[in-house]
């Protein structure tokens, strides 16, 4: 079971990164998203260890959870235009939604998951209030 559920993992976790980093490479640029995706990560283990005292949780999802904060962030706050928005509720719902949810059955830290998730948030939201003209003009 182990065996299986490790790679339905890793193959969510794949195209998670493949489609989220699509999306924000573009508003962002690759030196950006590089640097929110590593930042996203830490603060996202960081998480993962205040939350789980004893125990060693390793992995990529806490980052990649960090990048659909920002698209969450993205969408929330209308950088996104108007005909990306609904792909972006949709492929927020169905690929974070559901990677929260089987994560609540065990086997999979949500606490990296959801201090990732807020990470990036904070930091979308953040990057918004800096400069909110030049992203949703590398949104369009």
């Amino acid at each position: 079971m182990f065996i299986h559920g490790g790679i339905l993992h890793l193959f969510m976790n794949l195209i998670g990164l493949g489609i989220g980093s699509s999306l924000l490479e573009k508003v962002l640029g690759p030196v950006k998203l590089i640097a929110v995706y590593i930042i996203c990560g830490i603060l996202a283990n960081l998480t993962s260890i205040y939350w789980h005292h004893n125990t060693v949780s390793v992995g990529a999802s806490g980052a990649i959870f960090g990048l659909y904060g920002l698209i969450l962030a993205f969408t929330v706050f209308k950088i996104y235009p108007n005909y990306m928005r609904g792909f972006t509720w949709m492929l927020l719902g169905l690929y974070a939604g559901v990677s929260l949810l089987v994560g609540f059955f065990g086997g999979i830290d949500n606490a990296a998951h959801f201090g990732g998730l807020i990470s990036g948030f904070a930091i979308g939201s953040l990057l918004i209030l800096i400069d909110k003209e030049k992203l949703k003009n590398g949104a369009n």
